[in-house]
């Protein structure tokens, strides 16, 4: 568009020239025409117009690339209240509310690594972090301050239109798995019941050995995420031995 208009007697002319910025933002310049001046031929001075141009053209550049720089930021950098361990004065850890939030890995019903049966059904649902995600799909490994929840729910096959197989019931309580290189072992595990607000480590010999001798990533069952086993495997992470332990 070249930066010349024809006006008439009794017109007020506009002539808009507009850059497009990113995300959809218009920087316009605005020329006005005196009404009722004899015809003639407008010409701007394309020196000035080009110098106020690229000033504004500088200015939002630089303000669509920190807009850009900042979201991309905060999507790599985890949530200080939500996605990391929070613990108590005396190391208790509190429970992760906002775990539903996170993304999912799967789910197992009357999953139990003991050889004696367990004593009701349940399905067992894994979350993880965003943050820890996107980490591990760059490395095939876990980043410090990473918490699995796993979140126990009853089991049932009756109700309503249901026929065959098993769908979840109530809230049971959750287990939460934390890494964490302050602790003395990197790895805890804790035991939450349906209304606990905090809840102390579990003793060592409770999880920590079981998850050290079988787990395939670190000291999580990612033989059993269908999603995770072909990242670990392609960053050569993934241990396969724990498919078939002794």
């Amino acid at each position: 568009m070249k930066d010349k208009a024809f006006i008439t007697p009794g017109q007020q002319i506009i002539r808009a020239h507009s850059l497009f910025a990113a995300g959809g933002v218009y920087i316009s310049d605005f020329y006005f025409m005196e009404q009722n001046s004899p015809r003639r031929r407008i010409g701007l001075q394309p020196q000035q117009h080009s110098k106020e141009a690229n000033v504004k053209r500088s200015f939002f550049f630089w303000c669509i690339t920190l807009v850009c720089c900042f979201v991309f930021l905060s999507a790599e950098t985890p949530d200080s209240n939500s996605d990391t361990p929070q613990y108590r004065k005396d190391n208790q850890l509190l429970r992760p509310d906002d775990y539903r939030n996170w993304i999912y890995l799967s789910s197992g019903l009357n999953m139990n690594y003991s050889p004696m049966p367990g004593g009701h059904d349940m399905f067992t649902n894994v979350f993880v972090p965003q943050y820890s995600y996107q980490e591990f799909l760059k490395s095939g490994k876990w980043p410090d301050k990473t918490m699995f929840v796993v979140e126990e729910r009853g089991a049932t096959s009756k109700g309503s239109i249901n026929k065959q197989g098993h769908f979840q019931t109530d809230l049971m309580g959750i287990g939460v798995e934390v890494k964490d290189a302050k602790s003395p072992d990197k790895w805890a595990y804790f035991a939450f019941g349906e209304s606990d607000k905090s809840a102390a480590a579990n003793p060592k010999a409770a999880c920590w050995q079981c998850h050290e001798d079988h787990a395939a990533v670190e000291h999580s069952f990612v033989q059993f995420y269908p999603t995770l086993k072909p990242i670990a495997k392609k960053f050569g992470t993934y241990k396969q031995a724990a498919e078939n332990p002794q």
